[in-house]
C-alpha cells in the first residue's frame, strides 16, 4: 500500500480528502528539541494504536521517522504536527475499499516559554461518551473548539471538561493529574478524553519513583479535596494549577518532582 506524504505548507491537501471532510483520521503534536522529537516511541505507538482502533491503515516506523527527521530539521525548540488520514474516496461516509492513506507533516519553532503554572476554569462544554473513540487522538475535535471559544470570554488560561454524565475528563487540549492524599490521581479516560503522551510519561514515571497512582473516575467535587494539580501534555509538559475555578492550590511538590525527573526543567 502507497502512502501519500505531504509537508506544509507547500504541500496541498486534496479537497476529497476523508480527514478534512470526516474527521477520519488521527493525529500527533510532538515536542521538538534541537531538530529530534520528543518521547518519540511514545508517539507513533500512540499513532499506530489509535489507527488500528479506526481501522487505518498506518505507515511503518521505519518509512516514517526518516520523514520527520527530514521536517523537523531547522526546528530549536517547538513542534512537529502528524495528520494521518485515509486519504481522498468518493462522497459518502463508506470508506474506500483500497484507500491511498495521506500523512500531512507541520514543523514550527516555538515563539515563547510556556508558563509553569496556569489558572483553570470548569467549562460547560461537555465531552461525549464514545468508547469506541475513547482515547484516541483522532481528528474529530469540535467539542474542543467550542470549549475554546468559551474559554475565551473567562479569567484563565485552560478550560476543565467533564463527559456528559459530569466526570472530570480533563483539559481542552491538556490531561489531569490530582494528589488525593498520598496517591497521584488522573481521570480514567474508558468513555471520553484523550490518552496523552505526557501523561503516560508521568505514570511510567511514578513508578520508578515510588509515587502512588490510579486512574478512576472523579468528579468536581473531588478536585476540591486534592492538595495539588496540574495539567500535561507533549507540549506545555507538566503545569501546575495555581486556581481552579474559586479554589486555589499552593502546593507543586509533585508536578516539581515530575519535571526534573522527566527532564522538562530543560525547556525552561
Amino acid at each position: 500500500m502507497g502512502f501519500r506524504y505531504v509537508l506544509a505548507p507547500d504541500g496541498r491537501v486534496d479537497p476529497a480528502d476523508r480527514g478534512l471532510a470526516y474527521g477520519d483520521g488521527v493525529f500527533e503534536t510532538m515536542a521538538v528539541r534541537n531538530g529530534l522529537v520528543e518521547r518519540l516511541d511514545l508517539h507513533l505507538d500512540r499513532l499506530r494504536w489509535g489507527a488500528e482502533r479506526l481501522r487505518l491503515p498506518c505507515p511503518e516506523r521505519s518509512a516514517l521517522e526518516p520523514r520527520l527527521d527530514a521536517a523537523c530539521t531547522d526546528v530549536r525548540q517547538g513542534a512537529l504536527k502528524l495528520i494521518l488520514t485515509r486519504g481522498s474516496g468518493p462522497r459518502g461516509y463508506a470508506p474506500p475499499r483500497d484507500p491511498e492513506p495521506m500523512v500531512v507533516l507541520a514543523a514550527s519553532n516555538r515563539v515563547a516559554p510556556f508558563p509553569r503554572s496556569i489558572a483553570v476554569v470548569t467549562l460547560a462544554q461537555r465531552l461525549a461518551e464514545n468508547e469506541a473513540l475513547a482515547g484516541i487522538k483522532h481528528l474529530c475535535r469540535l467539542e474542543q473548539v467550542l470549549g475554546q471559544l468559551e474559554l475565551g470570554n473567562c479569567d484563565a488560561d485552560e478550560g476543565l471538561m467533564l463527559s456528559t454524565s459530569g466526570n472530570v475528563i480533563g483539559g481542552t487540549s491538556r490531561n489531569l493529574f490530582a494528589l488525593m492524599g498520598r496517591r497521584l490521581v488522573t481521570p480514567a479516560l474508558r468513555r471520553a478524553g484523550i490518552r496523552g503522551v505526557m501523561r503516560q510519561a508521568v505514570l511510567g514515571r511514578c513508578v520508578s519513583l515510588g509515587i502512588e497512582t490510579a486512574e478512576t473516575d472523579l468528579f468536581p467535587a473531588d478536585l476540591a479535596q486534592a492538595s495539588e494539580l496540574f495539567m500535561t501534555n507533549a507540549l506545555v509538559g507538566i503545569q501546575s494549577v495555581s486556581r481552579l475555578g474559586r479554589t486555589t492550590y499552593a502546593s507543586r511538590e509533585i508536578a516539581d518532582r515530575l519535571r526534573h525527573a522527566l527532564g522538562l526543567d530543560l525547556d525552561d
